[in-house]
């Protein structure tokens, strides 16, 4: 093994007086000039037995001294790129148990084997040891193999997006940065540029023409949730915005915002469609569902509002709808406090002074919307249900 000591045996026949022997190399030897010298080398060493006659004559013979293991010397690339991932080895000449040892980086594989697949993660040095012993029990351990790592090659992603802040239905567009013969992201793509819809960590693996291949760090693309889902209602001429206290709101007429309406509530003057847009402190936003009123003028409204009257309001579920004049031709929907509706039906006429009954007893307590459509107009009522 490396740095054991060997005794050499020499022998000399009909060695006269005056013969001259010396063994070389020297140096490992504790005395070259016995026959018998003591060696101690760390390497595979030849030596050479000279004997000299007193007649000028001279002839030699050698030995070899193997030491085991032999003297590895790590291979590969000196100079890597932080987030690169680089091949180093050995020249394998027998059966050796391997130990590979890193710092500033990370072993992907080959830690027992004459090859090794590394990491780099510092951003300046990185250093590989190996640590050997063959079937003799012999150990030995290389000379620090120095690399020198640079920023030069690693990935940085870039997100662009149309905001500071990304809000749930919104998308982010993530870039690896150009140069790279191949890129593969960790949900799958594999072009340079990722859209991503959801909320994760991402990070992206490129692969240069030099066939190196370097990683990113991960990023967390964070997506903030929709503000809760608002409802829409008309009572007596305005419509309303409700279910939570946001931060804006934004009103709209047949898909158009309309300028200046932005508080909770708003006075319809148009016969279309609206709805309402919400946002929250983050600037994310929902939306209502689309409503549409059949208006003429807002005293038109007024009027149809007070051509009605539920009762008894609240109730246990069950109540009268009752006309202060003839009605003729008219329809009833009824939508729950989440605006789904749970009650329409169609009528052909209804006299002054008479009542229809309504039977929702059958559905849980709470606000609900009654919706009224006639020919001359729309109108809605509001009912509580309690028992």
């Amino acid at each position: 093994c490396k740095w054991d000591s060997v005794r050499l045996s020499g022998k000399i026949r009909g060695l006269r007086s005056g013969d001259y022997f010396h063994w070389s190399p020297h140096q490992f030897l504790d005395n070259p000039h016995i026959l018998n010298p003591t060696a101690v080398v760390s390497q595979s060493t030849t030596f050479t037995l000279t004997v000299y006659s007193r007649d000028g004559l001279a002839d030699s013979d050698r030995v070899v001294v193997k030491v085991y293991p032999a003297d590895y010397q790590i291979r590969g690339p000196k100079k890597a790129a932080c987030g690169g991932v680089y091949n180093y080895w050995v020249d394998k000449d027998e059966i050796v148990d391997f130990d590979w040892k890193v710092a500033g980086g990370k072993i992907l594989s080959g830690r027992n084997s004459d090859t090794v697949r590394v990491l780099w993660t510092d951003s300046s040095a990185g250093v590989l040891v190996l640590y050997t012993q063959n079937k003799y029990g012999c150990s030995d351990t290389t000379e620090p193999y120095w690399v020198s790592v640079s920023l030069i090659g690693k990935p940085k992603i870039s997100i662009e997006s149309g905001g500071d802040t990304l809000c749930e239905g919104d998308s982010a567009i993530l870039d690896a940065g150009p140069g790279y013969l191949k890129y593969i992201w960790s949900d799958g793509n594999i072009t340079r540029l990722d859209t991503v819809y959801k909320t994760g960590n991402y990070w992206v693996a490129v692969i240069d023409s030099g066939g190196n291949q370097y990683f990113s760090d991960t990023l967390l693309v964070y997506f903030n949730p929709k503000p809760k889902k608002p409802s829409i209602r008309f009572d007596n001429t305005y419509l309303y915005c409700e279910g939570f206290v946001y931060q804006g709101y934004q009103w709209y007429y047949n898909g158009a915002p309309i300028k200046g309406a932005r508080s909770s509530s708003y006075r319809p003057l148009k016969i279309g469609w609206y709805k309402c847009k919400v946002f929250d402190s983050l600037g994310c936003s929902n939306f209502t569902d689309s409503l549409y009123l059949d208006l003429s003028s807002a005293d038109n409204v007024r009027d149809l509002n007070r051509l009605f009257s539920i009762i008894p309001n609240p109730n246990d579920g069950i109540f009268r709808l009752k006309a202060n004049k003839n009605i003729a031709n008219f329809s009833i929907e009824i939508y729950s406090a989440i605006g789904k509706r749970v009650f329409r039906e169609n009528f052909d006429f209804l006299s002054e002074n008479r009542e229809l009954k309504i039977d929702l007893s059958n559905l849980p307590i709470g606000a609900y919307t009654v919706l009224i459509k006639t020919l001359e107009g729309t109108t809605t009522k509001r009912t509580i249900v309690r028992r």
